[in-house]
Order: C-alpha cells, then sequence, then structure tokens
C-alpha cells in the first residue's frame, strides 16, 4: 500500500512541476485510486475467453453458438444433472472435447458436435480414438443436429452413446420420459 502511494506522490509532483498542471491532491489520488481499481480488475478476471453459462441455454440458442460455447453450454447443463467434467484445449485434445465422470461414476470422453448440418462417421471415430487415448469407460457424442447413416451404424457397432437433437433438447428440458430413451438413443 506505501509503494503505490509514494508512486502518487511522485507523480503528483512531477505534474505539478513539470507540466504546470495544479492538481489537487484528494482529485489526483482519487485519479490514482480509480486507475489501481482498473488494473486490479484487469488482474483479477478469468484469462479464458470462453463463455461461462449461468442459465441454461435453448436449443435456439446453441444453433447459433460458436463451437466452444456449445462446449460450455454442454458441461454447464450435464453438471446440473451430477456430472463431473472439464473441457480440454482447443487442439491436440485427441477426440475429446469434454472428459469426466457421469453419474453412475463412470469415466466419459466427450465429443461435441454443433453443425448445420449431419455429423458424419468422423465424429464417431474421433471419440472413439479419445476413448482409447484417455482410457475412459463409455464415450459419447452429442449434436445439436443428427448423424449419418453411416456415423450411426459405426456408433452401434463400437458402443458410443449418441446424443442427437431430440435427446440434447430432451436433457436441457430435463423432463424426458423412460419409455423416449430407447427412441433417441436411435436417433429417431
Amino acid at each position: 500500500m506505501i509503494v503505490p502511494l509514494v508512486i502518487l506522490l511522485v507523480a503528483m509532483g512531477w505534474f505539478r512541476v513539470k507540466m504546470h498542471i495544479p492538481i489537487s491532491p484528494l482529485i489526483f489520488l482519487v485519479i490514482g485510486f480509480l486507475l489501481v481499481l482498473v488494473i486490479v480488475t484487469a488482474i483479477l478476471q478469468p484469462s479464458s475467453s470462453r463463455r461461462r453459462f449461468k442459465t441454461q441455454p435453448q436449443m435456439n440458442e446453441i444453433d447459433r453458438m460458436s463451437g466452444e460455447d456449445f462446449e460450455d453450454a454442454l458441461e454447464y447443463t450435464l453438471r446440473k444433472k451430477g456430472w463431473r467434467l472439464d473441457t480440454t484445449k482447443k487442439t491436440g485434445d485427441f477426440g475429446a472435447d469434454l472428459i469426466g465422470r457421469d453419474p453412475k461414476g463412470r469415466k466419459v470422453v466427450i465429443q461435441a458436435k454443433r453443425w448445420k448440418s449431419n455429423v458424419g462417421v468422423d465424429g464417431v471415430n474421433q471419440v472413439l480414438a479419445a476413448k482409447a487415448y484417455y482410457q475412459a469407460d463409455h464415450a459419447l457424442v452429442i449434436t445439436n443436429h443428427y448423424l449419418t447413416k453411416s456415423a450411426y451404424e459405426l456408433s452401434r457397432k463400437t458402443g458410443v452413446e449418441v446424443w442427437s437433437r431430440k435427446r440434447l433438447s430432451a436433457e436441457i428440458r430435463g423432463n424426458m420420459k423412460k419409455n423416449d430413451y430407447k427412441t433417441i438413443k436411435q436417433g429417431r
């Protein structure tokens, strides 16, 4: 606290002598306080530019999100349902956008695809690679759209769970009925 005060007093003296600007000490202290407040606020802000959700996003909002915002929205939605998740780095994630544990305690890798068209086989292959790399128990592809027929077939053969638009919407609403699960899991 003493160092900033000394700096302010020296600066005030410099302004008075060199710049011939008479500044009241009170005004100078207020300006100094505001400057320190701005610097402290900048330092304490999170370094990540990722959007953190405080409310549940809806499907029409999800359709307009960036890929990173979609990942954050999924993290928010799933955490509210008892999942413990973290996002991976943007590149070099080995096919996983989210990694953590589901409510059953299984280690899960999630590939998030916020697309305007159907997700192909690559989306399933990416999460399969992530499952092997991170030694996960379960792999999940979540999309705001649907998968191609080939991608659905590959997911069924390899045990990759798929949440297409209908399932994602149900998870967001939180009112999924038990008998809906089978239909939704098949991507219908």
